[in-house]
């Protein structure tokens, strides 16, 4: 199938057929099967497993119920150590996500940096700042 070089220019029937190919071209490549750990992962195995950005199933794993997140992190306690602070979160062309944010600690404030996926280049990164306080986390 010949492209148009300007994607408006392409029908509807073309561009379906494209992302079909898409999809088709990423289950060639990815694969269909969902991946299945017989334990729960190592933090360095959890942080390479949300990299690939595929679906798992952990076995074998603690109780659902007696994590500690599931109880805790509540609007309400978000909320007390959130406040109003700006976090900047950063989409990079290949969608990945970076957070920056600063939460307090007693006397010192700890600095937070959360990258969702690892690129050895971040380039033309869409910067928007969001703002959370009490009523967005609700």
């Amino acid at each position: 199938m010949s492209t148009a070089s300007n994607p408006e220019q392409l029908t509807s029937e073309q561009r379906e057929s494209l992302l079909y190919r898409l999809a088709q071209d990423y289950r060639d490549l990815n694969g269909t099967e969902v991946e299945v750990w017989p334990h729960t992962p190592s933090s360095i195995e959890f942080a390479r497993i949300v990299n690939v950005g595929r679906p798992v199933l952990f076995r074998n794993t603690p109780n659902m119920k007696d994590l500690p997140a599931l109880t805790r992190w509540t609007d309400d306690y978000l909320g007390s150590i959130m406040g109003d602070r700006k976090v900047s979160v950063a989409i990079t062309p290949n969608g990945q996500v970076l957070v920056s944010f600063d939460i307090p600690t007693g006397l010192s404030t700890e600095h937070h940096f959360v990258f969702a996926g690892e690129q050895t280049r971040c380039t033309l990164c869409q910067v928007a700042h969001v703002t959370l306080s009490n009523r967005t986390l609700k």
